[in-house]
């Protein structure tokens, strides 16, 4: 990334979490990009969360366990 004066560059990374903003607050998925801003990290964000997961949050199923 351009370091805040543009004199040089800095190698940093942008830690991304997928959280369940409609109720616990969990943190579901995380990764980190190289990016220099965060506009396109929906998208892998939401990739980042298993579906399994995903499924478990949509019918708040938090920490039970289905059998299968």
């Amino acid at each position: 990334m351009k370091s805040g004066d543009g004199q040089h560059f800095e190698q940093s990374y942008s830690v991304q979490a997928g959280v369940d903003s409609e109720g616990s607050m969990l943190v579901l998925g995380q990764y980190a990009a190289s990016h220099a801003n965060d506009k396109l990290e929906l998208g892998p964000a939401v990739k980042c969360v298993g579906t399994d997961i995903r499924k478990r949050v949509n019918n708040r199923q938090y920490g039970s366990r289905q059998k299968k």
